[in-house]
This record gives structure tokens, C-alpha cells and sequence, in this order.
């Protein structure tokens, strides 16, 4: 193996951490501000943004997703210890181990899937619907 196959696996990585980085701050500004607001909208623009590079060096995305963190490519490519602030931990506690992103995700879905994650975070403990729950409605709907 060359140098060079050693340390695309090392790049690609960073690439994704700084991926899930900028998804984490959407999903934020995303609960905090209407979809008429700049900041929702700059971070909608910074979401497609980070993909770009990501899409250069692969084609799917396939992330584990464990209780504080997640994983690609056997590398903790985030990790968030604060289970209240892990977007690893909405997902991961209502049964979502992996996390495929294919290249176009970005256009429109991705922040769909944010936004679903924040009304799943809103939701009462006792509530009949859980993530998953709500992810299955809106790709039934937009199917």
C-alpha cells in the first residue's frame, strides 16, 4: 500500500468529521430559527457546502452510529460525551445503528431529516411516535 492509500482513508475522515460537525450546527439553528430566517438559511447553504468535498472522495456515506458518537470506516468520526447535545444519542435511542447518506441528499432531504430530528426532540417522553416513527412518515410522503 502507498503512502498516499494509507492517507486518503485519514483525509476522507476529516472530511466527514467536519461534515457531522456542520450537521450538528444545522440541526441547531434549525430548532432555533424559522425557515425564514438567514441563519436557517445559511446553515442549509453550509450543509450542501460540506458535502461537496465528501461526494469528491466517495460516493456513500456509511456511518455507525454509536451512543456519544459516530463511526466511519471503523474511526470515530464524532463524538459528542453530552448525551443531551448528541445528535449521535437522538438516534442511537430510538434503535438507528447506521446512517446512509447517498450523494444528493443534500439537495433537499438532509435538512428534512434535521428537522425530524428536532420535532422527535420535542416530542413527550409518553408520545406514541418515536424518530423512526417520523422518519417513516415524510419518506411516505415524499415517496
Amino acid at each position: 500500500m502507498s503512502s498516499a492509500q494509507r492517507e486518503a482513508p485519514v483525509e476522507n475522515a476529516a472530511l466527514v468529521s467536519e461534515l457531522l460537525q456542520t450537521l450538528v450546527k444545522a440541526q441547531r439553528a434549525f430548532g432555533m430559527y424559522l425557515p425564514n430566517n438567514p441563519i436557517y438559511h445559511r446553515a442549509a447553504d453550509n450543509i450542501r457546502a460540506a458535502f461537496a468535498p465528501v461526494w469528491q472522495a466517495i460516493d456513500e456515506l456509511v456511518l455507525t452510529v454509536d451512543e456519544t458518537d459516530f463511526r466511519w470506516e471503523e474511526q470515530s468520526v464524532y463524538q459528542q460525551p453530552s448525551k443531551q447535545d448528541s445528535l449521535a444519542w437522538v438516534l442511537y435511542k430510538d434503535g438507528m445503528r447506521v446512517l446512509t447518506l447517498k450523494r444528493g441528499v443534500e439537495e433537499a432531504e438532509i435538512v428534512r431529516f434535521l428537522e425530524t430530528i428536532n420535532k422527535a426532540r420535542r416530542l413527550p417522553t409518553d408520545a406514541s411516535d418515536d424518530l423512526l416513527t417520523l422518519l417513516w412518515e415524510i419518506g411516505r410522503a415524499h415517496v
